[in-house]
């Protein structure tokens, strides 16, 4: 039935499902990221998804890629939308910021390869700190403490 043929409501009905497709495939990105390195190379593809917040009003989360507060944005139907990461498994990992997002796919990768070595670096200092002796203060320098505050 050609549309000049249709009524006011059908022709409303059709139009509000082509405008919800439209805006499904344009809310959606998806990152192809590959994890491990030589030929053990194992590939997983990573999806983020604009998606209605199921947090309380503008509730920060954090961002799994850059580990900033990320708060939803406003669309322009008046929703708060969040960037979530889903894996190959179609597993939700998290939460991306505008900013990660906005660095593409080969940015996402060297954010991730730059807070891999930072994270790499730290665990080192942490296995050194639990290699050594530890020493804490003892109780009567504890109360010696308390005392001095006027307690």
């Amino acid at each position: 039935m050609p549309y000049y043929q249709l009524g006011v409501g059908h022709f409303l009905a059709l139009l509000t499902k082509t405008t919800k497709l439209l805006v499904a495939e344009r809310t959606s990105l998806a990152l192809r990221i590959e994890i491990g390195s030589g030929g053990d190379a194992e590939e997983t593809s990573v999806k983020i998804v604009w998606e209605q917040s199921v947090y309380w009003g503008s509730a920060p989360v954090f961002c799994t890629f850059c580990d900033q507060a990320v708060r939803p944005i406003r669309s322009g139907a008046n929703q708060l939308l969040i960037g979530v990461i889903y894996d190959c498994h179609s597993v939700m990992q998290g939460e991306a910021c505008n900013q990660c997002i906005a660095l593409g796919t080969e940015g996402i990768k060297a954010l991730l390869a730059s807070r891999l070595e930072t994270l790499r670096a730290k665990i080192v200092e942490l296995e050194a700190l639990a290699q050594g002796e530890l020493h804490l203060p003892s109780i009567e320098q504890e109360f010696q403490v308390h005392r001095r505050d006027g307690s």
